[in-house]
């Protein structure tokens, strides 16, 4: 009986090690998809190439995510941080930013291999 309770303890242990290592793994990503935003919304703010109206980076960004973007960087400087911070707490936000990215990280690509977007 003994060792059914020890083996019962280690696998509890066990599963809290995984979901852990779970939680680690999502806030991390989440912290990444909240740096993305940011960098990208500095490129748009700064005008780097290909971020302007016209740029192809910034045309292969997705609607919604250009929205996001331009929303962020019409708020005050002070506000931005507390907004990524707010955004980084809301798993469902950042989950839409995520695939949001990901379209845009493929239409990235096709340009890279020189297909038109047809935008």
């Amino acid at each position: 009986e003994w060792r059914q309770a020890l083996h019962q303890k280690q696998a509890e242990e066990q599963r809290l090690v995984r979901e852990r290592e779970a939680e680690k793994r999502a806030e991390l990503k989440r912290e990444q998809t909240v740096q993305e935003f940011r960098s990208l919304a500095a490129r748009r703010e700064a005008k780097a190439l290909g971020y302007g109206d016209k740029g192809e980076q910034w045309r292969a960004t997705p609607e919604k995510l250009r929205e996001q973007v331009e929303r962020f960087n019409a708020l005050e400087p002070k506000a931005r941080g507390r907004a990524l911070e707010s955004l980084a707490q809301q798993p469902q936000r950042v989950r839409a930013l995520e695939q949001w990215f990901a379209v845009r990280r493929e239409r990235v690509r096709e340009l890279d291999r020189g297909l038109d977007l047809g935008m």
